[in-house]
């Protein structure tokens, strides 16, 4: 069973970094240093002939029975993202194996796919989570996906039964944006215009790069897109079969299934998530499997504190570290 975090330690952070986008932007560029492990590619196959890249950092000694993790990164993210670096080292310092997801077209994926993921690939997670368990046997694994990772995360453990794959012993999603529609118009407000654009110009930069590569990929669009919510009206919800962008949000939303979860899962957001409304956490299903953990402070994916118990300021990274190495103990 997940551990609960009862005893984890009061996320607490300096005055300077209390405010939701020092703290949004801060998690995202803050230095990552080198990754110095050895990493192993694999490359996930799916059912319609589009492959998935997966990172293994398999730490010296690693052995089956010892603790595994699955990372799934964010909206334009990908394997290399800081976050993403400085966690796998965190984990294979403790003797974790990491094993760190491209999604479709992301990373080292780029040109491994026709297709672009989306918000509710949960197929595609469950895919790559069964490749992981057949790399690790019946090593303890824990599945954390991070804001769009963690919603496909979400809609993969909801629909568990349908995707028929094997399961992550436990999981955590980490701001997971459950109601899109709403965390678009929150983007459309204010300094979110930042976000906005950022997010639209990374994803549209990276579908030029692999239509140029690929003959398969069409752009499909007349100009280039203003804001995200235009990029998934002209390119993402075609792609992949929605009727409409409104449609493709509400359909891909991971609250439609969050109460059909068996699997031990934390959900953690900040109530200052500049991108996504705190309300949404509290109007979903109850789950006796599912833990909500609103943390009053920290941004989108933030969580920078003080250096008084960890070794550095992130303080969310030391959270997972710990969720990680509890379910090798347990097991044990």
């Amino acid at each position: 069973m997940l551990a609960l975090p009862e005893s984890w330690p009061e996320f607490r952070t300096p005055w300077l970094l209390r405010n939701q986008h020092v703290q949004t932007i801060l998690s995202a560029w803050l230095p990552s240093g080198r990754h110095v492990l050895p990493t192993q590619l694999h490359e996930v196959s799916l059912s319609d002939g589009d492959q998935l890249a997966l990172h293994d950092d398999a730490p010296s000694g690693w052995k089956q029975g010892d603790a595994a993790a699955l990372l799934i990164h964010g909206l334009a993210g990908c394997h290399g993202s800081p976050y993403m670096i400085r966690l796998a080292r965190k984990l294979a310092e403790r003797g974790v194996r990491c094993l760190r997801l491209d999604l479709r077209g992301a990373g080292a994926g780029a040109l491994l796919a026709t297709k672009s993921y989306h918000c509710g690939c949960g197929e595609d997670i469950a895919v790559a989570a069964s490749a992981v368990r057949r790399l690790i046997a019946d090593s303890p694994l824990l599945a954390v996906g991070f804001s769009l990772g963690g919603n496909a995360l979400l809609k993969m453990l909801g629909e568990a039964n349908t995707h028929g794959q094997l399961l992550p012993d436990a999981a955590m999603a980490v701001c997971p944006p459950l109601d899109m529609l709403r965390c678009s118009d929150m983007l459309s407000r204010g300094f979110n215009r930042i976000y906005d654009w950022c997010f639209t110009s990374v994803l549209y930069k990276r579908l030029r790069y692999r239509a140029q590569h690929r003959e398969d990929i069409n752009l499909g669009f007349a100009r280039r897109p203003r804001t995200l919510r235009e990029f998934d009206d002209v390119y993402t919800a075609p792609l992949w079969g929605f009727a409409s962008v409104e449609d493709y949000y509400l359909r891909a939303a991971a609250r439609n299934v969050v109460d059909q979860i068996s699997v031990p899962t934390l959900i953690l957001t900040a109530a200052d998530d500049p991108m996504i409304p705190a309300d949404a956490f509290h109007e979903l299903p109850q789950s006796p499997h599912v833990r909500v953990m609103i943390v009053p402070a920290g941004g989108h994916t933030g969580f920078v504190s003080h250096r008084k118990r960890d070794q550095d300021r992130h303080w969310l990274e030391w959270r997972i570290v710990e969720l990680a190495t509890g379910l090798a103990e347990l097991r044990g």
